[in-house]
Formats: C-alpha cells, sequence, structure tokens
C-alpha cells in the first residue's frame, strides 16, 4: 500500500507538503500536548504566523471521507485569548468540534446571541419575519462566510427553513463576484439550505411586495420535504438523474440525427441552449461509488443529447459539476469508465476533440444552433461543421458578400463574439471548409452562394 504500483499509495506529510494531495481517510495526528508538568504552551509553530489557519484549514480538507484526529491535548487547553493568532483559534474549535460532534457549530454562531444586521435593510427584513411569528437568526455561520438571516425550523430545534440572503455588508464584502454570487449558495444548497435572496433595490422600490414574496418563501420552505440543515449531519439518499422534460420541437440531436441536406440547413437552425448552471445528479460518494458508474455515464449522455455538440473537457466538466466536483485527473478518469460502459449504439461519439450525441454522424450535413449576441456562448464549443453551416446560412441570404462581413455576421448567428480570442481563425476555416465542400465560391475577394 506504500509503493508506487498502487493507484494512490499511503503517505506521510507534515502540514507544509500536504497541500494538494487527498484520500479517502486522513489519520490526523496534532503533535502538540502538555508538557511532563501538564502545561500546554500557546506555541503551534505555522499556525502561529500570519496565514497559519490557511495552513490548518489545508491539513482538515485532504479527506474525501473520513478525518481522524489523533490528539493527547483537549481543545479546553488551548487559551486562545492569550495570543491574538487566528489559526490558534481555529484550531481550538476545531478540536472542540472533533470531539463534540456538529452541536459545536451552534455554539459557535452568533444566532444565539443578540441580532447583528449588516445594514438597515437587513434590520427592515428581520422586523418583516418576526412580525409574522417567525424565530429569526442573523449573522448565521462562523468565520467571515455568515447568512445573513435564517429562518428557525419549529418543528425541528437546532435547524433552519430557509436561509435569507440581501445584499448588505456580507455581499458586498466578497472581493470577487464567483465568490458573492455563486461559490457561496453553491456550496450550502449541496448541504441542504434553501435560499431566498432580497436586493435592496426591489425592497425599497416595493417593500410590501417583496415582504409578501419573502413570506410566501417562507411558508413554501416550512411545507417543502424536509432536508436536515443547519447544526443537523446531512445524510443523502443516492439520487438518480431526473428524467428530462420532452421538447416541444426537435431538439439539435434530433435535427442532427435527421441528416438535413445542404439546402435544408440554412432553414434548419434551432435555438441554442446553455448547460444548465447547476443540474444536481448526486454527490461525492454517489460519485465514486462503483455500483453508481450507471448514474454518471447517464449525466454525461444526458447532457451531452440535449446540449451537444460540445466539446468533450465541457462535456467532463459539466458532469463533474453535477456531482459537486471539479474536474480533475481522477474524476475524468472515472467518467470515462463509466460512458465506456455505455453500449456503442447509445454512446456519444467523440471526434476531434468534440463529443457527439448518440446516432449522430459528424461527418453528415448538419444544422446549427442560434443564439442571442453576449449569450455567453464559447466560440470553442462549437464544432467546425456547425460553424461552416452557420456561414452558409448567411451566404445564402447576402448572396454575395465580402469575407470579413461572413465572419462577422456567421459570429453574430451563432451568438459568439468575432472579437473573442481565436474566433476570427475558427469562422475562416469555417469559411475556407464551406469552399472546400463547394458550399460557396470565391469572386475576386468576395465569396457568393453557389
Amino acid at each position: 500500500f506504500f509503493g508506487d504500483a498502487t493507484d494512490e499509495p499511503v503517505f506521510i506529510k507534515n502540514l507544509e507538503n500536504v497541500q494538494g494531495d487527498e484520500r479517502d481517510v486522513m489519520l490526523f495526528s496534532i503533535c502538540y500536548g502538555p508538557d511532563a508538568a501538564g502545561k500546554v504552551t500557546m506555541n503551534f509553530g505555522p499556525l502561529n504566523r500570519k496565514g497559519g489557519e490557511r495552513r490548518l484549514n489545508v491539513a482538515v480538507t485532504r479527506a474525501r471521507k473520513r478525518l481522524v484526529v489523533f490528539s493527547t491535548l483537549d481543545w479546553s487547553q488551548i487559551l486562545d485569548h492569550t495570543t491574538a493568532a487566528i489559526g490558534v483559534a481555529h484550531l481550538k474549535n476545531f478540536l472542540r468540534y472533533a470531539k463534540e460532534g456538529p452541536t459545536t457549530l451552534q455554539a459557535l454562531t452568533h444566532a444565539q446571541g443578540q441580532p447583528d444586521f449588516g445594514s438597515p435593510f437587513e434590520a427592515e427584513v428581520f422586523d418583516v419575519l418576526t412580525a409574522a411569528g417567525h424565530q429569526v437568526h442573523s449573522q448565521v455561520g462562523c468565520s467571515g462566510y455568515r447568512i445573513d438571516l435564517a429562518v428557525v425550523d419549529p418543528e425541528r430545534p437546532g435547524a433552519y427553513l430557509i436561509a435569507i440572503e440581501a445584499d448588505g455588508a456580507t455581499y458586498h464584502g466578497s472581493r470577487v463576484a464567483r465568490a458573492r454570487d455563486r461559490l457561496r449558495q453553491d456550496v450550502l444548497e449541496s448541504l441542504g439550505w434553501r435560499f431566498h435572496r432580497i436586493w435592496s433595490t426591489d425592497w425599497w422600490h416595493d417593500r410590501r411586495g417583496e415582504s409578501e414574496r419573502l413570506l410566501a418563501a417562507v411558508e413554501a420552505a416550512r411545507h417543502a420535504p424536509r432536508r436536515a440543515i443547519g447544526v443537523t449531519p446531512v445524510t443523502k439518499a443516492a439520487p438518480t438523474p431526473a428524467a428530462s422534460p420532452a421538447p416541444s420541437a426537435p431538439s439539435f440531436a434530433e435535427q442532427l440525427a435527421s441528416g438535413p441536406t445542404h439546402k435544408e440547413a440554412p432553414q434548419g437552425a434551432t435555438p441554442w441552449t446553455p448547460l444548465p448552471t447547476r443540474q444536481p445528479a448526486g454527490d461525492r460518494a454517489l460519485f465514486d461509488d462503483p455500483r453508481a458508474t450507471g448514474t454518471v455515464a447517464a449525466t454525461f449522455c444526458d447532457l451531452v443529447n440535449r446540449h451537444g455538440p460540445m466539446l468533450h473537457e465541457t462535456a467532463d466538466r459539466a458532469t463533474a459539476h453535477a456531482f459537486g466536483l471539479n474536474l480533475g485527473a481522477r474524476i475524468r478518469s472515472r467518467i470515462a469508465d463509466a460512458v465506456a460502459s455505455v453500449p456503442v449504439h447509445q454512446r456519444p461519439r467523440v471526434v476531434d476533440g468534440f463529443v457527439w450525441p448518440a446516432g449522430v454522424d459528424p461527418n453528415a450535413p448538419i444544422a446549427f444552433r442560434t443564439a442571442e449576441e453576449g449569450s455567453g456562448r464559447d466560440i470553442a464549443d462549437v464544432p467546425p461543421q456547425e460553424a461552416a453551416n452557420a456561414a452558409a446560412s448567411v451566404l445564402s441570404e447576402a448572396i454575395r458578400c465580402s469575407r470579413d462581413v461572413l465572419v462577422r455576421e456567421t459570429a453574430s448567428r451563432l451568438g459568439v463574439s468575432a472579437r473573442a480570442k481565436g474566433a476570427k481563425e475558427r469562422l475562416e476555416a469555417a469559411i475556407d471548409r464551406l469552399v472546400a465542400e463547394r458550399r460557396a465560391t470565391r469572386d475576386g475577394d468576395k465569396l457568393q452562394a453557389p
């Protein structure tokens, strides 16, 4: 188990060298304790230095499934009030959590004290909720990640019905928009939280309407299926991907499979649909479960069949995100193995880095997908065949135009930016493909439909 022949050999590393490593089970030895006289010094090496709390964070997040802590030091022996080091205070709280369990988290929040508001706006929302008879905690959480307001679940002490997010001090205090608008809520929703957001501008313009929507959201949360959120450990059943609703019109994959002719392609455009920001299929435990290989494969195939063709990398990344994971070599390998278990006739096909819906011939004449400018579509995700077909559509209407105009109008039709990195080169290549396939002819410095 220690040799390099195994996929993930056992290792022994210190705090300085463990960053980037992960294992299913980590054995974490604290290494500090009382001396012979029972005295504990408040010197914890790297944790006492600036940024020491980040080192501790690295150490306690290396385990995928279980972290076992060995310590002769009890949390109560750490006198964190005698030092200004944040890392030492975090070590004390972590050891308390390891010993006493999730109930510790409740004691470490601000929820038990007096209401603490980041802005007058939050105080007004608090008043509306309490006037309706709800018990509300403010600034719920630990460290710098706190929920503005949380409505207590009256039927489950220690848990919450819903989190209320306002664009107050916590929102504006986030340094980057991604952390402010996506990451925190995504993580907490994966742990069972339900969210309702109120924008201050909406509150000022329509306080009555926003108050009604707020109370309706709380009431909906009260009657929704309960999940253990707050301080209660989360136990998730192994979900399976939900069946996709039947589209009202043929999907792009269906149009591709029908094999339209070149002349039909300009009339065969369908709207481009972006990948969902969250398409939950399960969690890390389910993803790693050998019995869930079919679920992983079905998630990948469903994404490709509904949103493909697309870059293979994009499909892998979207599948990983469906399980709350970031794409890496191990995750990519797991997805590839799962997809390989699908019968060939049902399996998406990979050609030149693009993955195509099952049953679609990438070399057959295809339709193309239109999108509005600014849609966020990436030219890298547009197969060369599709870009050529969009250019053919433009040329069939213009009859004759310059190469620059054709590039610009094709980009517009696809919903991509012609100024994006690599866009001009890819669209130029699509036009060259048109000429090579005799779907366009050169007339001096112009191009024209055949």
